[in-house]
């Protein structure tokens, strides 16, 4: 399953893809159509220190440059929401490529990879998710807050401080008013809903429930 599929995906045309390190690679399935590996590239950064990523259909993968970074990240973008879909991580078991193989690569390069660098790197873990449109699809519900009220333009990051400060908000996505927060568990959830209800974020008062109890 934790390989490339045939066929275009976000950087073409290819047979399946064989990394280097499996180790050091993240599978990932879902992926919305049409996504461009530095959409990936860029979305994983946000969680961890990823060095490349190559999308191939509705897979792809992501690679770390430790094998603790991959296992890390696994964990947190397992579920997480991206482009209106809902990713899916595991351990990558594809064959391992020779070395010079191609693909794409961020900041420091890969073998013989193409190198890109992304504008907005950061050399440290950040924080969320992004803002998106529509209604996400959300994997671990009990792990996740309902946030209402909130006014137009906040951006997520806002949100994502907000529940830091009440818990361990892993991410935090924001769209048409609504929102949603991750956290590491669902003890921390259950306490973070009624810190968060009440609470005023930007120019607005939100409320907080749990996922699913109200229409997002």
């Amino acid at each position: 399953m934790m390989g490339f599929s045939n066929g275009k995906g976000g950087n073409g045309k290819g047979s399946p893809l064989r990394v280097q390190d499996p180790e050091k690679t993240v599978w990932i399935g879902g992926l919305p159509p049409n996504t461009h590996f530095k959409e990936l590239l860029t979305f994983a950064q946000q969680v961890g220190p990823a060095k490349w990523a190559e999308c191939r259909g509705s897979t792809a993968a992501i690679g770390y440059p430790s094998a603790q970074d991959a296992q890390t990240a696994m964990a947190t973008l397992n579920g997480a929401p991206f482009k209106g879909a809902s990713l899916q991580a595991d351990k990558w078991t594809g064959k391992a490529a020779p070395k010079g193989g191609k693909g794409a690569v961020a900041k420091g390069g890969y073998g013989g990879f193409q190198v890109w660098k992304p504008q907005f790197q950061k050399s440290t873990w950040s924080k969320g998710f992004g803002k998106g449109k529509g209604k996400k699809k959300i994997v671990n519900t009990a792990r996740t807050v309902w946030i209402g009220g909130i006014a137009e333009g906040t951006p997520y990051k806002e949100l994502l401080e907000l529940g830091q400060t009440v818990g361990t908000a892993k991410w935090a996505e924001v769209w048409k008013g609504t929102g949603a927060i991750g956290f590491a568990n669902e003890e921390e959830t259950v306490a973070a809903i009624p810190l968060l209800n009440g609470q005023v974020l930007g120019t607005s008062t939100i409320q907080a429930d749990k996922w699913g109890t109200k229409t997002a």
